[in-house]
């Protein structure tokens, strides 16, 4: 996919919105009104063509409707529900693992059958708690299962998903929970909760504070992740359910709030269509199966982030593992080491902290079975890294399917292995990326020497380019392309 053809295929269908009272606004309309006789049937057995009447593009009302620019959609991607994405998610890949976190020094894993079943118990207990259509639910804390949980649960039952930044101020959780009428709080532990009792007094419409992990004194309106759950069991599926078929894919679902001081904050509505239309389009412009796995360790309440982390895996039927809720960035490299991902999002410093870690070494480990003599360590490193470097800078889209085709290509050639032996298997097993054929970095541009340094052990570091505003992506590298600089 070209950048232009990329660009435009992702204008057609974006929808630009922001939370707030107010009369609606309206645009100038570049595509026709979506209707059923338009789009015909659907792949997916729910449907997907029920849209709520809408006269504009975009929508200051969390309970307005915006008209879908339709573009060159195939009927593979007519408009979906996050319900209907979720429930096709669970039949396809039921007894697959989902969800991956280590608890009390071990891994656990969620099935997609348990993920929905967990989930849909969130679902049915903040309905019980009263939750009223297209309030919000307030999302507080490190990535975790029952993050992600939290999230697809709180739009089947008809609320808003909003994700904070775990390091956000109690004043910028105050202005998010008044602005998204947030009637629930999901905290992850004593630290997060604490920060909403601060200025609960401010807050008369919350109605619960939900805290995942940690010691709490339960009272009226505190649960704890578990107490949470058992809520819902006296709720009927079918109350659950009328709620969950009365949802239009051009409804809004989710607000998200980019960190930032109080004056300034701006959160960015988006709706069922942007979110599963584009985990959707990336799938297949990426080509992702069912063996894909992701490491997940950023913030989700950036678009980028969780597309990458939990909505392009339930598309693909993936496996998402966990870093350390309580200290992702130290854990995230024995979890990588674990894991074994082939879809890694790096964030920029994480990029140049490990470029600066594999500077520091004198030598590579499997160098310890050459002679000793340090100027024959360097000339092999060297020569290994040249040949590397320059097979990366030549990379022809032409010439294979895939970034690790190729590169298994080059090995077979006379010499090459020493390159493959020397310096790309012991590094990027030591990063855990060895089985990764997706390495991003996010929307921070990475200096060309850095890149460079990653080609030389084997590893092509790909550019994607996303906002809240763009549902997280609006451009991404494709493995096959030319290196990016």
């Amino acid at each position: 996919m070209s950048a232009d053809t990329e660009s435009q295929a992702l204008m057609d269908r974006s929808v630009h919105a922001s939370l707030d009272d107010g009369e609606m606004q309206t645009s100038t309309d570049r595509g026709q009104n979506l209707t059923e006789c338009d789009l015909g049937p659907s792949e997916y057995p729910d449907g997907g063509w029920c849209l709520a009447p809408a006269d504009a593009l975009w929508t200051v009302r969390r309970y307005g409707a915006v008209k879908l620019r339709t573009g060159h959609s195939s009927e593979r991607h007519l408009p979906l529900t996050v319900p209907q994405f979720f429930s096709h998610a669970v039949r396809r890949w039921n007894r697959w693992k989902a969800l991956s976190v280590k608890r009390a020094g071990k891994w656990t894993k969620i099935t997609y059958a348990e993920y929905e079943s967990q989930t849909r118990s969130v679902a049915r207990a903040l309905l019980q708690l009263g939750l009223q259509l297209f309030h919000g639910v307030l999302i507080l804390g490190s990535t975790s299962p029952e993050w992600f949980m939290a999230e697809i649960g709180s739009i089947l039952a008809g609320g808003l998903a909003v994700g904070v930044d775990p390091s956000c101020s109690a004043s910028f959780c105050q202005e998010v929970a008044i602005r998204s009428k947030a009637q629930v709080v999901i905290v992850q532990d004593p630290g997060q909760l604490e920060k909403i009792l601060q200025v609960l007094d401010n807050l008369p419409q919350v109605k619960a504070i939900i805290q995942c992990e940690g010691q709490l004194e339960a009272s009226k309106f505190l649960f704890t992740w578990d107490a949470f759950l058992a809520l819902g069991t006296d709720l009927d599926d079918v109350c659950l359910n009328e709620v969950m078929e009365s949802q239009k894919a051009n409804q809004c679902c989710a607000v998200m709030y980019a960190a930032g001081v109080t004056e300034d904050v701006r959160g960015v509505m988006l709706s069922h269509d942007n979110i599963t239309w584009m985990a959707r389009s990336v799938c297949d412009h990426l080509n992702l199966g069912p063996n894909e796995v992701v490491v997940s360790y950023q913030p989700l309440n950036d678009m980028t982030v969780q597309l990458m982390d939990l909505w392009l895996p339930l598309c693909c039927g993936g496996t998402t593992y966990f870093a350390d809720s309580n200290d992702p960035e130290s854990s995230l490299i024995s979890v990588l080491c674990h894991a074994r991902p082939t879809i890694f999002l790096g964030c920029h410093a994480f990029w140049e902290t490990v470029k600066r870690r594999l500077e520091s070494l004198k030598k590579i480990e499997m160098l310890q079975k050459v002679p000793s003599n340090e100027q024959i360590h360097i000339n092999l490193l060297r020569q290994a890294r040249g040949r590397l470097l320059e097979h990366v800078q030549t990379l022809d889209r032409k010439t294979c399917v895939s970034w690790r085709d190729y590169m298994d290509k080059f090995f077979q050639l006379p010499l090459n292995f020493l390159s493959k032996l020397l310096v790309s298997n012991p590094a990027c097993a030591s990063l855990g990326l060895n089985h990764c054929t997706f390495c991003y970095s996010g929307t921070s541009v990475v200096p060309s020497e850095t890149m460079d340094f990653f080609g030389n052990l084997g590893l092509k570091i790909l550019q994607l380019y996303g906002l809240n505003e763009s549902c997280g992506m609006h451009s991404i590298g494709h493995p096959n392309d030319p290196i990016q600089r």
